[in-house]
């Protein structure tokens, strides 16, 4: 058995989706605290995967605990510069945090790939409007760019979040190898891009 320490993007609590026996996931969302829990030496391997916000949260962490640098890193449609050219405008991360409310949240959920709310069934609930916005000022003002520890990443040639080409020149500067896949920000409703993500982890 085989475990993902997954860190979540932001607007999301937990996700349903597997991808297939012999791999276990444990999510991490806000603050993005993992703790080294005894079972964890029961698994044939840790693998540690960022998702959108989780990309950074990520670097974040490993920059802070160096004894995981040797671990395999899967980054997917994030980079460790998150506001900015690489990642998002500082402006229109103000101007949703100004403007956050049901509604913008739903138009958040269909910009990022989620067609409709049939598909929220994926996440684990929804976050509270209040919780979102705490998370967001946090970022906004505690942010800072962080050094590269992503091996892989994987990026979405439709993302309406943050921009292909941006993403692909900061990973193709810093080293990362790279898949593109057509999918948009979100790609776990998809079949065929967990398909790809289990290729992925396969492969490691």
């Amino acid at each position: 058995m085989k475990l993902i320490i997954f860190f979540n993007g932001w607007g999301i609590k937990s996700l349903n989706f597997s991808v297939g026996n012999g791999w276990k996931i444990r999510y991490l969302n806000y603050p993005y605290k993992y703790e080294y829990e005894e079972i964890d030496l029961e698994y044939e391997k840790i693998i540690f995967v960022g998702w959108s916000f989780g990309v950074y949260y990520l670097n974040r962490f490993l920059e802070e605990n160096p004894s995981y640098w040797s671990y395999e890193t899967i980054g997917i449609n994030g980079t460790p510069h998150m506001i900015g050219e690489r990642g998002i405008s500082k402006k229109m991360l103000e101007y949703t945090l100004e403007n956050l409310t049901e509604e913008s949240l739903e138009r958040f959920y269909k910009n990022i790939g989620i067609l409709d709310n049939k598909n929220i069934s994926i996440f684990d609930g929804k976050k509270a409007i209040s919780e979102l916005k705490i998370e967001l000022l946090d970022f906004i003002d505690n942010y800072i760019e962080r050094e590269n520890y992503i091996k892989k990443a994987i990026i979405s040639k439709n993302d309406r979040i943050i921009k292909f080409k941006n993403q692909k020149k900061y990973f193709t500067e810093n080293g990362s190898l790279i898949y593109e896949i057509d999918g948009e920000h979100f790609i776990f409703n998809e079949k065929k891009f967990v398909s790809r993500l289990v290729d992925i982890l396969d492969e490691i």
